[in-house]
C-alpha cells in the first residue's frame, strides 16, 4: 500500500513488510490480511473506516463477510493487548466502523532517527548492566496471554528447529512422495527439500538446514542440505533416533537408548559423550546458549523422569529435578538459570539452582509434545499432538456423493444443519473448544468457551441464526452475535435435540452421575424425565414419537402417550449413535471390526444395513438421505507459538 515498511504508534512499532507488531518485549506476527487491515486503519488514523470500505479494500473482489472483519479486528487488539469494551487505540464505533486513535505528538522523522540512535545507545548500555543483574539474581516473570498457528498450513507439520543465527525455523510436512523439510524465515514459508523417505527430525548445521530419516531396517541416516539445496549424507547409524540432533560447532550430539553420542565432523568418527547407566532412555536434551552446558530429560522408569546438567567440557553431571509424569521435551533460557519443561498438556519453568518448578499460564488442553522458547523474540514454541477428526456430509449410496467437508486441525464435532444450509459444529482447532458456523464454505466464531469450560451439546433453534448450548447447569441462548439469554438448571444436560412443534429439548440429564433421557421445556425450563432407567442416544421423530438407547444394545420407543417398548435388540454389539431423520431411525453400531449403519422402520423394527466406509463414524443424520459421518480420524500435530 505504502512505500514506507515500519512506522512508530505509541509504544509499538508496526512492520507492514514482515507483518509484524512490536511492543518493548514482544513481537506479535499477524497473517498478511490482518496486518492489511491494521495498515488502511494506521494510514487513516483518527478517521472511521466502515466495514465495506475496510473488505473492498483488503478483500477486493470477493463477496462481503463481516466476520473477517471482526477476526482481523479482534487479532489486531490481541497484538496491542486491549479489548473491544476497554480499547485505548482501536476503537469501535457501532454500525460505523473502525478507528485507529490518532498519536497526537509526533516526531519529525531527522529528530526521530538522532532520537531512536540514542535510545539504541542508552538501550544497549543498559541491556549489559541489567542482563548481569539479571542473571545473579533472578529472571522476570513470564506472561502469556496468546496462542497462535505458526505455520500457515496448520495440518499435520511437526519436528521444528530453531537457527540460532537468524530469525528462521525448520519443519517437516507430510507430502504426497513422503516428507517435505519447510523453511520459515520471518513470515514467509517455503518448502525446500522433498524426499519419498520418512523425515523424522530437523536441526541446525553450522547454519545450514539439517534432518533425518529413519528406516526401520537400516536405521537413521543424517543429512545437511547444501546451499543448492542438494542433501549431503553426514553420517548413519544403525538404531532409530527418537530425540533430534543438536550441534555445537563441527560436532552433532545425538541420544539412543540411555546415552548421548557426540558425532565429530573432522576426523568423522563417532563417540559417547555420555550415558545414564539407570535410566531407561533419552526423552529429550537441549544444549545452552553459552554452548557451555547439555541439559537431558530421562525416564527413569515406574513414571519417574529426572533432568540432569552435564558440562559440556569436563562431562561433569548432576541431577536437579526428579519427578513423576509425562514430561515430553525440555529447553534451556537464554539466561542459563531456567529450563523450560513440557509436562502433558503443562509448561513448567524448572529453577536450575533450587529444582523448583513454576506452572506457566497456558492457554489450551492439548498435548505437549514438543517446547522452545523462541531464540528472537519473547514467545514460547509448540508442537502439539491432538485428535484430528473431519466432518463429511454424503450420501450412502452405491455411488456415493460427497456434499460438504470440515476439515480444520483439531476434533470437529456433532455437526447440526438448519434449513437454511448453515453448520453448526464444534471444534478445538484454536486450542479451546469454540462452536462455529459454516455458511457457504465462510467460518464465523459464534461462541468461545473459557478455561475449565465445557461445551455439553448444542443446536439451531430457528433458521435465523438463534443457537441453544449447555455448559452444564448453565444453557445459552445466542442469535448469533449476542447473548440473548442465560438459565441456570438444577441438573446438568447434555443438548441432544430441538423439536419445533413442542417447542422443546432432548436432553440427557445427569442425576447421581447416571443419564436420563429429558426434555426441556424453552418456555418454562422445567425438565420432564423421560425413562426410570438409565439410557443414551435419545432422539426423536416427526409424529412425536421418543427414541433412547438401554444397557448399550437396545433401542426403546415413547410414544405420544408416554408408553415405553422395546423396538429392537441388537445382539453381539453395541448401539454407538442414535438419530432420526423425521420417519426412519438411523444407528450407528459398534463392531469388532469397525463401524456399520442401520436403518429402521420404526413401525415394524425391520432393519437394513446401508453401505458406509467401515473407517467413518456417522457423526448426524439430515433429510434428503445426506448423513454426516466423523472420518480421517487421526492423532495429528501442529506447531503454534505461545506469545
Amino acid at each position: 500500500m505504502h512505500d514506507s515498511k515500519q512506522y512508530s504508534y505509541y509504544t509499538f512499532q508496526f512492520d507492514f513488510s514482515r507483518c509484524e507488531v512490536v511492543t518493548t518485549n514482544v513481537i506479535s506476527e499477524l497473517e498478511p490480511k490482518v496486518m492489511a487491515v491494521l495498515e488502511l486503519l494506521y494510514h487513516n488514523q483518527g478517521k472511521v473506516i466502515s466495514n465495506e470500505d475496510i473488505f473492498s479494500q483488503v478483500w477486493p473482489g470477493r463477496i462481503f463477510n463481516a466476520s473477517l472483519i471482526q477476526r482481523a479486528i479482534t487479532l489486531i487488539r490481541k497484538a496491542l493487548n486491549e479489548q473491544a469494551a476497554t480499547a485505548n487505540y482501536l476503537i469501535t464505533y457501532p454500525k460505523k466502523g473502525y478507528c485507529l486513535k490518532e498519536e497526537t505528538v509526533k516526531v519529525s522523522k531527522p529528530r526521530a532517527k538522532l532520537f531512536l540512535l540514542a535510545i539504541g545507545v542508552l538501550v544497549f548500555f543498559i541491556t549489559g548492566v541489567v542482563a548481569n543483574l539479571y542473571k545473579k539474581q533472578h529472571i522476570a516473570p513470564m506472561h502469556f496471554t496468546s496462542l497462535s498457528p505458526l505455520t500457515h498450513k496448520q495440518q499435520n507439520v511437526f519436528s521444528f528447529s530453531q537457527n540460532r543465527n537468524a530469525n528462521e525455523i525448520l519443519f517437516v510436512k507430510k507430502s504426497d512422495l513422503g516428507s517435505a523439510l519447510w523453511l520459515k524465515s520471518g513470515v514467509n514459508e517455503s518448502e525446500i527439500f522433498n524426499t519419498p523417505q520418512i523425515i523424522t527430525h530437523t536441526f541446525w548445521f553450522k547454519g545450514q538446514p539439517a534432518f533425518t530419516t529413519s528406516d526401520n531396517l537400516r536405521g537413521t541416516d543424517v543429512f545437511q542440505l547444501n546451499h543448492l539445496g542438494h542433501a549431503n549424507l553426514l553420517f548413519s547409524v544403525e538404531h532409530l533416533m527418537n530425540v533430534a540432533p543438536q550441534s555445537v560447532g563441527q560436532r552433532i550430539y545425538i541420544a539412543h537408548l540411555n546415552q548421548i553420542t557426540v558425532f565429530d565432523e573432522k576426523p568423522a568418527k563417532l563417540h559417547t559423550f555420555s550415558a545414564f547407566e539407570n535410566a531407561k532412555g533419552v526423552i529429550s536434551f537441549s544444549i545452552s546458549q553459552d554452548l557451555e552446558k547439555v541439559a537431558v530429560l530421562t525416564d527413569e522408569g515406574q513414571m519417574r523422569k529426572a533432568v540432569s546438567v552435564l558440562d559440556i567440557k569436563t562431562k561433569s553431571k548432576e541431577i536437579i529435578f526428579q519427578d513423576l509424569g509425562n514430561y515430553t521435551s525440555l529447553d534451556w533460557h537464554a539466561s542459563g538459570l531456567q529450563l523450560l519443561l513440557a509436562k502433558n498438556t503443562q509448561l513448567l519453568l524448572l529453577d536450575v539452582k533450587s529444582g523448583e518448578t513454576e506452572v506457566l499460564p497456558y492457554t489450551t488442553n492439548k498435548t505437549i509434545t514438543q517446547a522452545q522458547l523462541d531464540k528472537h523474540s519473547d514467545a514460547i514454541l509448540i508442537e502439539h499432538a491432538h485428535l484430528n477428526v473431519a466432518l463429511v456430509l454424503k450420501s450412502v449410496n452405491e455411488n456415493p456423493t460427497m456434499f460438504k467437508k470440515i476439515d480444520l486441525a483439531g476434533a470437529n464435532l456433532m455437526p447440526i444443519t438448519n434449513s437454511s444450509g448453515d453448520v453448526l459444529f464444534s471444534s478445538d482447532f484454536s486450542g479451546e473448544q469454540a462452536l462455529y458456523q459454516s455458511r457457504n464454505n465462510e467460518l464465523t466464531v459464534l461462541a468461545e468457551l473459557n478455561k475449565g469450560q465445557h461445551l455439553n451439546g448444542f443446536t439451531w433453534l430457528s433458521d435465523n441464526g438463534d443457537f441453544i448450548y449447555s455448559l452444564g447447569k448453565q444453557l445459552v441462548i445466542n442469535d448469533g452475535s449476542s447473548l440473548k439469554q442465560m438459565h441456570t438448571l438444577s441438573h446438568s444436560v447434555f443438548i441432544r435435540q430441538f423439536l419445533p412443534k413442542q417447542n422443546t429439548l432432548l436432553v440427557h440429564q445427569l442425576i447421581n452421575g447416571k443419564t436420563y433421557p429429558s426434555e426441556l421445556s424453552l418456555e418454562t425450563f422445567e425438565l420432564t424425565q423421560l425413562s426410570n432407567e438409565q439410557a443414551s442416544c435419545v432422539t426423536g421423530d416427526d409424529n412425536g414419537n421418543i427414541y433412547f438407547v438401554e444397557n448399550n444394545n437396545i433401542i426403546k420407543q415413547r410414544n405420544k402417550e408416554g408408553q415405553i417398548s422395546t423396538l429392537l435388540t441388537v445382539t453381539d454389539n453395541a448401539v454407538d449413535d442414535l438419530f432420526s431423520d423425521g420417519e426412519s431411525l438411523i444407528a450407528s453400531i459398534k463392531k469388532s471390526e469397525g463401524y456399520a449403519v442401520i436403518r429402521i422402520n420404526p413401525h415394524t423394527a425391520e432393519f437394513e444395513t446401508l453401505s458406509v466406509d467401515r473407517s467413518t463414524i456417522l457423526a448426524g443424520v439430515e433429510k434428503q438421505e445426506k448423513f454426516w459421518f466423523y472420518q480421517d480420524i487421526a492423532v495429528k500435530s501442529t506447531l503454534m507459538r505461545l506469545y
